[in-house]
């Protein structure tokens, strides 16, 4: 009868003992004194049997930031398909004469794609190299001057860019652009700053690139001690093309310092880029650059060209493991128009919400206001993560493309996390960060090669963002030492 005991407890033992390892864990990071007046949620679960081996305080409603990418992305590419493209029109209105001359207006019609010019390596074609296609296509289609303009249509998300809760220092810079119908180059632009030898001086804007049309810009920088870093914030808004720049950059030797700002109307940077290249490969166009954001049904257009994105399942890769809004917020928008035909930010992330209550999730607590986690007032709980992650772990059509897009110890932004311990290679997560933010949600596989669901989210805590990192990396770690 002993004998039976012991055979039949044994793997209910070997069962336990990472469970005890990793609680173990959970509490020394629990009773770290530098915790006391933060608000911590963790749950890891086991993705195949959905059994929870620890957990504390996992229905709390907490401020995810970035690792709310996970729940966007894993929602695509199941709602849109890891095969899906955006795509951008070339289309003129009116007729061409017999000296190839348009009387009418040439279109860029954009559906979202949020990759378009974008100069990351290896993922997309670069700006010049889309614009050089489009010009090469107007020149196909027989028009050698444009006697109207150059429009950009932005109508496909006719909604505002922007969340409404995104804060106003946010906005104005590169990670704040806001998604429209049309988009270019990231719908980003760089300031460079010629660097002054003298603190509290006002290094000068040497130039803007690539040239946004119409921005003004209000230079307040200063100049700090060197080796201080980039201090500073470009304070702007959709459509809003005064902008003030605050902050400092450190002092140098008339240097060249950039920072990066969000244009204020793609659409309109999209016209304007595009007439330039028309008219630097000699076709004259005599109206200005114009945006729409109205679909007008009673105009006749003829498309001439049309350009494909990389498939959804790059831009998820290159969306978690870089860390991109734009990209996550052009999904949302995408989701909100297949589930709900509307791609206005609350509509969006209501139909998001839905997607996943539909699936079996408990959403009580859930509250989306966009789908990168830049919204300061975007809430979920640590279970409902781990949720999303099952359900997405047992999903065998995405889930290869949605681990691959988790960053690790040697890559994205989990780089350099986990090094000399065997999590550096089996701890694959998104994370997110924001002042008082912090957060890690993804998979841990075990020395027995189970597959773990993790989700840990760290708010109003009081130490450097830096040191509540490597706080929970110790904690990370021991998910895979059981």
């Amino acid at each position: 009868m002993r004998l039976f005991l012991i055979l039949f407890l044994f793997p209910l033992l070997l069962q336990a003992q990472p469970a005890a390892g990793i609680q173990t864990a959970l509490e020394t990071f629990l009773s770290d004194p530098d915790l006391r007046n933060a608000s911590i949620g963790f749950i890891v679960t086991d993705t195949e049997t959905g059994r929870t081996l620890a957990s504390y305080d996992a229905d709390r409603s907490l401020i995810p930031a970035s690792s709310l990418k996970a729940v966007t992305t894993a929602a695509a590419l199941s709602v849109l398909g890891a095969d899906y493209t955006f795509k951008t029109e070339i289309q003129y209105s009116g007729s061409i004469d017999a000296q190839g001359i348009l009387q009418g207006n040439l279109y860029l019609k954009g559906y979202g794609d949020p990759t378009l010019g974008s100069d990351r390596d290896n993922f997309a074609e670069a700006m010049p190299l889309v614009l050089e296609k489009f010009a090469a296509a107007v020149t196909a289609a027989g028009i050698r001057g444009i006697n109207g303009s150059v429009i950009g249509d932005g109508s496909y998300f006719p909604h505002a860019p922007v969340a409404s809760s995104w804060q106003w220092e946010d906005m104005g810079n590169y990670y704040g652009a806001g998604a429209f119908g049309l988009n270019l180059h990231e719908n980003l632009y760089c300031l460079e700053f010629e660097q002054s030898p003298y603190l509290d001086s006002v290094p000068r804007v040497k130039r803007v690139y690539p040239e946004v049309p119409l921005v003004h810009i209000e230079n307040l920088i200063t100049s700090a001690p060197r080796g201080t870093g980039d201090n500073a914030y470009i304070y702007g808004a959709p459509f809003r093309h005064q902008v003030t720049i605050r902050g400092t950059i450190p002092a140098g030797n008339r240097t060249p310092f950039t920072i990066k700002g969000s244009v204020p109307d793609a659409v309109l940077f999209a016209a304007h880029q595009m007439t330039l290249t028309l008219k630097g490969k000699g076709i004259d166009v005599t109206g200005m650059p114009q945006s729409v954001f109205t679909n007008d049904t009673t105009q006749t257009r003829k498309a001439i060209y049309t350009y494909t994105s990389p498939t959804l399942q790059k831009i998820v890769y290159e969306t978690n493991h870089e860390s991109v809004n734009l990209f996550c917020e052009a999904m949302l928008k995408a989701i909100g128009l297949q589930l709900a035909d509307n791609s206005d930010f609350f509509a969006a992330a209501a139909a998001l919400t839905a997607y996943w209550k539909e699936k079996g999730i408990d959403v009580q607590g859930m509250q989306l206001r966009d789908g990168s986690g830049l919204s300061a007032r975007n809430l979920v709980t640590a279970r409902q993560m781990v949720e999303v992650l099952r359900l997405t772990a047992n999903d065998k059509a995405i889930f290869p493309a949605f681990l691959a897009s988790l960053s690790t110890g040697s890559s994205g932004t989990l780089r350099g996390m986990f090094r000399n311990t065997p999590a550096y290679t089996r701890i694959f997560a998104k994370s997110g960060s924001m002042t008082g933010v912090r957060s890690y949600t993804g998979y841990a596989q075990t020395k027995d090669g189970r597959l773990l669901a993790f989700s840990l989210i760290a708010n109003n805590f009081s130490v450097k963002s830096s040191v509540m990192r490597r706080k929970m990396e110790r904690l990370m770690t021991a998910l895979v030492e059981g």
